[in-house]
């Protein structure tokens, strides 16, 4: 499963960061960080 974090909605790249580690204890999830640009 991937899982797409909008910058603008997350403070920090560490946010994005921390949630990915979160989610890292569920299991395969991947954490993506992009822009509202790149969507």
């Amino acid at each position: 499963m991937t899982i797409y974090i909008i910058k603008d909605t997350v403070s920090s790249m560490a946010d994005c960061a921390d949630i990915s580690n979160e989610l890292d204890g569920l299991g395969s999830a991947r954490v993506i960080a992009v822009s509202g640009s790149q969507l």
